[in-house]
């Protein structure tokens, strides 16, 4: 990444102009092997490990991460939970921190389609919890010092119902924070009915009250057409 900006000259001061680069390389190896058990359910361990190197205008240096996870996954109840965690081992650069925790617990009776009720909840701490390419262009790869050791979380339900022409209107609510609650959405999407198709169209009509005494209350929508 490079960024660059003009010097600024205002009545409220003066900021000079700087330019700044960064640098990051990542090869890595990563082994997920998939376990039945006798219930039908499904067991996905996985393990990541990997050498990195940055340079540029911040920390520079040669380091090594790791990470791994564990999914399971239980058709039958329409269970599913997820557990990923990964951090910088060892790092040239003695001071440079990067780890991250993820945690994901849903209840969907019906996966393969977005009908009827569904919850999910995830929580999180520090960075990206999981490494490769994903996390090279993620923008919440590398957290600010003040997010580094919040957890992040979220709470969603929705209930969808069948529509016609293949789509589903589904009622959900949301509420999200840090180590509080920090906001709440309750809306309307219509979507296809069944997930993951190559080319579909969705929308969204949302209403977000007023937390924290933060101020007002807002209403938006959007349109989303992904072919």
């Amino acid at each position: 990444t490079r960024t660059a900006s003009d010097a600024v000259r205002s009545d409220a001061g003066n900021l000079a102009a700087s330019a700044g680069e960064t640098l990051r390389l990542r090869l890595g190896l990563e082994a997920a092997w998939e376990r039945t058990l006798a219930s039908g359910a499904t067991l996905q361990p996985r393990l990541e490990i990997g050498l990195r190197h940055d340079g540029g205008d911040a920390e520079t240096g040669f380091g090594i991460e790791a990470g791994g996870g564990v999914r399971y996954r239980d058709p039958g109840r329409g269970l599913s939970a997820s557990l990923e965690a990964r951090t910088l081992a060892l790092h040239e650069d003695g001071d440079l921190r990067d780890r991250g925790v993820a945690l994901s617990v849903a209840w969907d009776p019906r996966p393969e389609t977005r009908l009827g009720p569904s919850v999910i909840a995830t929580r999180g701490w520090g960075g990206a919890s999981s490494g490769g390419v994903a996390a090279l262009l993620d923008p919440e790869a590398l957290p600010g010092p003040a997010e580094a050791d919040e957890g992040a979380w979220s709470l969603e339900a929705a209930y969808g119902v069948r529509r016609g022409g293949g789509m589903t209107g589904s009622a959900y609510g949301r509420a999200d924070g840090t180590d509080g609650l920090d906001g709440l959405r309750v809306g309307w999407r219509v979507e296809p009915e069944v997930a993951g198709r190559a080319a579909d169209v969705s929308a969204d009509l949302w209403a977000e009250p007023e937390t924290g005494g933060a101020g007002g209350g807002t209403v938006g929508a959007g349109l989303e057409w992904r072919w």
